[in-house]
């Protein structure tokens, strides 16, 4: 009997020590989010294309009634301190322009010479909108694309 009420009296002091100091260790840290939104629209004519070269984005196409290509890019950085994810934010650079024909959509991380390596959570997320009948390429890295109509 008294080996039975020492492990029940072990166990129930297992229990409340494990309470007592798991919820300190499991608490959430508060995290900074810093956010670039670039929006762009460009005219649609026949035979015009999209390319689109992601790394660490999410993209989602929609096709559209619009006779225009409908950009919103979101850039954001997640980081405990602000500082480190305005930081981080910046080493993600992105170009969006039309040549000719081609509209070309593109964001990468490009970190100069002796900075710090981003410590942030970095991404990039694309929601276009197309006429239906306008070709879309895309090549991402480390992410998603979703295409719907």
């Amino acid at each position: 009997m008294t080996n039975r009420f020492h492990y029940l009296f072990l166990s129930l002091f297992c229990s409340l020590l494990a309470s007592l100091l798991f919820p300190v260790y499991g608490q959430e840290q508060t995290v900074q989010v810093v956010t670039k939104t670039i929006d762009k629209t460009f005219g649609f004519n026949e035979g015009y294309e999209l390319n689109i070269e992601g790394e660490r984005a999410e993209v989602y196409i929609e096709a559209s009634d619009q006779v225009a290509i409908t950009v919103q890019l979101e850039l954001t950085a997640r980081h405990p301190e602000e500082a480190v994810a305005r930081r981080d934010l910046e080493y993600m650079q992105y170009m969006v322009r039309r040549v000719k024909n081609k509209i070309y959509l593109r964001n990468y991380l490009k970190k100069p010479g002796n900075a710090p390596k981003p410590e942030s959570q970095i991404r990039a997320v694309y929601r276009i909108k197309v006429p239906p009948n306008c070709p879309v390429y895309t090549k991402n890295t480390y992410g998603i694309v979703e295409a719907s109509q």
